[in-house]
């Protein structure tokens, strides 16, 4: 209820981000495989190990797309795709993470609503997936407290996919492992 009444705050503290991944795939996963659904997790070889950010509501972010994601395919595949696209130097970093799932897709008159809050695409798509359509307004605002975008492709019938982007701080004292070899 904090966001409705405004008073969300982002953290900015140092986070593993190959870690947050890998844990929100696990979470995730058994929902896929319950309904036959492959979940797959595709990272750029770029991908920064520790950023500084809000990790709790990227989390909360990653979860309702891909939880929706899951929720409207029956068949083929969700895919969260993590790519790194600006880099200033050493101090930040832009990382893009896209959701793409082979599902019932969001018709083109309901694509530029399907963010404001208490809509949801078709009345029908409601009695037979459920949900109230909230979880992308509020979506939304986490994306945007974090001066993050995000956005929406889909084709009815064939899928969608949704892409955010947010630029984080990179962690400055990050000691990596010696890896030398004896």
């Amino acid at each position: 209820e904090k966001i409705q009444s405004g008073m969300l705050r982002m953290e900015q503290i140092e986070f593993d981000l190959p870690g947050l991944l890998h844990s929100v795939i696990t979470m995730l996963r058994s929902g896929a495989v319950n309904k036959g659904l492959t979940l797959e997790l595709q990272t750029d070889a770029e991908l920064p190990l520790m950023l500084v950010g809000d990790p709790l509501r990227l989390t909360q972010v990653l979860i309702n797309l891909i939880g929706n994601a899951i929720k409207f395919t029956d068949h083929g595949s969700v895919v969260l795709r993590v790519n790194t696209l600006v880099r200033t130097g050493s101090e930040a970093v832009t990382i893009q993470f896209e959701v793409e799932d082979t599902g019932i897709g969001i018709p083109v008159s309901e694509q530029n609503r399907i963010f404001q809050r208490f809509i949801q695409a078709r009345s029908d798509t409601m009695r037979i997936y459920g949900g109230t359509g909230l979880g992308l307004a509020i979506v939304k605002l986490i994306v945007d407290l974090q001066q993050g975008v995000i956005s929406l492709r889909s084709t009815e019938g064939k899928g969608s996919v949704f892409t955010v982007e947010i630029p984080f701080q990179m962690a400055m004292n990050v000691i990596l492992p010696d890896i030398s070899l004896p």
